[in-house]
């Protein structure tokens, strides 16, 4: 798969505020030593403070099991005594193994940035698992935000496979559904655009739906499409199998168009649920 350079604002943030604590002693500072591992990338700064990045292994030469090979590598030679600063500015390379080295770096400057600087809303907590430590809950409620277009009923990914929720989100007033998402591929190609335009044909709604595109840890493939749908069902932008972006001129007035077609809207009624079910609605 083709490398990409990475311009990510968090990084690019994370970078300046570095150079802002630490300033001219940045450029002060060297590396001990450096670590590129089939999993993990770690670089030692000169005072002891440690950082790690995990490693693209589709990046990895064959000069990780061949020593004599070792001028594959994108670091040829000693790690060590390399200046901290220059290999910050590689966080935006587009060679994976560089880019993990940069990415290392800034973490461990970052760890020296809190030692000098901590921030007093945040306490730090070491000796645990960071995903052990990380508690993920479900939401509880659905929200409709006001827009100067519209209002906008907020998703994620999987909501997509439950239409009451969005049912919910337009009958509280919502125009526009976002749906920004992570499907496989094989979710993707049997689901993703009958879903997308199934809701916005419901509630006759414009679906606003990014998606994540391309092959991560594990080999895990991300389905991409992006899509843009009308309220009529119909796909006014498709981001296909690649990175960039989408646009399509959005008529707000094709909203009360549908629902004027086909007022569903206004025509639920509340009903008795049927009795349970005798048998496990999981899979079997």
């Amino acid at each position: 798969m083709e490398e990409r350079p990475v311009h990510n604002a968090i990084l690019n943030e994370t970078i300046a505020r570095i150079g802002e604590i630490l300033g001219p002693e940045l450029d002060a500072i060297t590396i001990e030593r450096g670590v590129i591992g089939l999993f993990f990338t770690g670089v030692q700064l000169g005072d002891g403070i440690v950082g790690t990045c995990a490693t693209p292994i589709k990046s990895i030469p064959e000069a990780v099991c061949c020593p004599s090979s070792a001028m594959a590598m994108p670091f040829p030679g000693k790690l060590k005594g390399r200046r901290a600063a220059d290999l910050l500015r590689e966080v935006q390379s587009d060679h994976g193994i560089r880019r993990a080295v940069g990415i290392a770096t800034m973490n461990a400057l970052a760890e020296l940035c809190w030692q000098r600087c901590p921030h007093p809303d945040f306490v730090l907590r070491t000796g645990v698992d960071a995903f052990d430590a990380t508690e993920f809950r479900p939401g509880d409620r659905t929200v409709v935000a006001e827009t100067p277009w519209g209002r906008l009923g907020m998703s994620v990914c999987y909501d997509v496979r439950f239409p009451h929720l969005y049912r919910a989100l337009a009958q509280a007033g919502a125009d526009f559904l976002s749906v920004p998402s992570v499907f496989t591929v094989p979710t993707g190609r049997a689901h993703w655009h009958v879903l997308l335009r199934a809701r916005a044909i419901e509630n006759g709604c414009f679906v606003f739906a990014p998606a994540q595109w391309g092959e991560h840890t594990a080999g895990r493939k991300s389905y991409g499409h992006s899509l843009i749908v009308d309220p009529w069902g119909e796909v006014l932008a498709d981001g296909g199998e690649e990175v960039g972006f989408v646009t399509a001129k959005i008529e707000p007035a094709r909203i009360a168009e549908a629902r004027r077609s086909v007022p569903s809207l206004t025509h639920d009624r509340p009903f008795t649920p049927p009795a349970l079910a005798p048998r496990s609605l999981a899979a079997e």
